[in-house]
């Protein structure tokens, strides 16, 4: 399952709301540019889709209530708030903090994420996420158990035959002989600074995790999907071997939807990454931030965009005077009244042309001809000639 997940599931987009009031400056729509660049021009920086409400021009109903009712109301500046993708069913946004670089650089990468995303790409099997509780004894001893659990099943556990046809199919991007199984766990802290946004991504995506102050684990499989954590006295040797078997089993994986998690925000360009012979350490850049001058250009780091979600309000993506992120434009006039929304295109969504379909009766191919040649056409026309001169001659009396 694993495997297949790391080749085959594409990320859910999360969705990045801005809120602001009056025109965006010049650093902000640039800022939101990077984030979500023209998918004709690059690709995707991470897995998300921005929308943005300008709050003093007339915005949704709906919009100014969430806004009005948010702790984040009487913040000065542009706002942002981060929701799960639509998939997952999560209304409660993730984070929220002013739109800057600081915190966009939070909100799409951090070393841990990065480190993560390495593991799985070499061909990891899980990576078993270890939420510290700051309880230094309890995390000791839950760790304690974690890694003398999934150092066993690395040795008992019996990966599932892979079927040629599979892969003859395209289905996976390995040979049996190149699959392993290989768990390792990665610890974070709750008071790392730089795994903030991420800390809080796990936090939220259960109702009642933030509340406890235990140590936890998260599978974590696929392209960063990660499933529902094992809390304190839950981290035992058959949580964990159930965990276990289940990724490294055999599953009805075509659809996605099907199977527990939730996928991670990063910034990594899943799609040109996986391959069975690429070396992972040299291809995935060290972090940077996302406008740093001199830092690797967004193509190297970036994932692909996919199928653009439903916005979390009624309106679609929009900026002032209906402008995409990607494309400034200058402040609205002074008669202005209202700006139409407008749909960002994100790389795959709209209706996607296909190959011409095969016609049904084709013509039939002409039958080859041959010609002879012109002299041959000229001696029988000259003795056609003759033989009636001669026929009449024997016919005269």
């Amino acid at each position: 399952m694993f495997r297949y997940a790391l080749e085959r599931w594409q990320s859910d987009n999360y969705l990045v709301v801005v809120f602001h009031h009056g025109a965006l400056e010049d650093t902000s729509r640039k800022l939101l540019a990077k984030l979500s660049p023209d998918p004709l021009v690059s690709p995707q920086l991470a897995n998300i889709e921005i929308q943005t409400y300008d709050l003093d021009n007339n915005p949704p109903k709906d919009v100014l209530d969430f806004w009005r009712k948010s702790q984040a109301s009487a913040k000065a500046g542009p706002w942002m708030m981060v929701f799960y993708p639509k998939t997952v069913g999560n209304p409660n946004p993730v984070w929220s903090g002013h739109l800057n670089e600081a915190n966009a650089n939070l909100v799409v990468d951090s070393p841990k994420r990065r480190e993560l995303s390495r593991r799985l790409l070499k061909g990891e099997s899980t990576v078993w996420l270890f939420l510290e509780s700051g309880d230094a004894a309890k995390d000791a001893a839950a760790l304690s158990v974690l890694n003398a659990r999934i150092a066993a099943l690395e040795k008992t556990l019996k990966l599932p035959e892979i079927k040629q046809e599979d892969i003859a199919a395209g289905l996976l991007n390995i040979e049996a002989s190149q699959l392993k199984l290989k768990f390792s766990a990665l610890r974070v802290s709750r008071r790392d600074a730089a795994e903030s946004v991420f800390v809080k991504m796990l936090l939220t995506s259960e109702s009642d995790l933030k509340d406890l102050k235990e140590p936890m684990v998260f599978p974590v499989y696929g392209r960063g999907r990660f499933m529902p954590a094992l809390i304190g006295k839950g981290i035992n040797d058959e949580n964990l071997t159930e965990a276990a078997k289940f990724l490294t089993g055999p599953c009805s994986c075509q659809i996605k939807r099907q199977n527990p998690g939730t996928d991670l925000l990063a910034a990594v360009n899943w799609e040109s990454l996986i391959q069975p012979q690429i070396n992972i350490d040299r291809e995935l850049p060290p972090l940077t931030g996302i406008v740093d001058p001199g830092a690797e250009k967004p193509t190297e780091v970036v994932a692909k965009a996919i199928v653009s979600s439903e916005p979390i309000f009624s309106n679609p993506i929009q900026l002032e005077n209906g402008a995409s992120p990607s494309t400034p434009t200058s402040a609205p006039s002074a008669d202005a009244t209202e700006s139409k929304p407008m749909q960002i295109a994100m790389a795959g969504a709209g209706n996607e042309e296909g190959p011409p379909p095969a016609a049904t009766n084709p013509a039939p191919a002409a039958a080859p001809t041959t010609g002879a040649p012109i002299w041959v056409g000229l001696v029988v026309v000259g003795l056609g000639i003759l033989l009636a001169g001669g026929w009449l001659l024997i016919a005269k009396p």
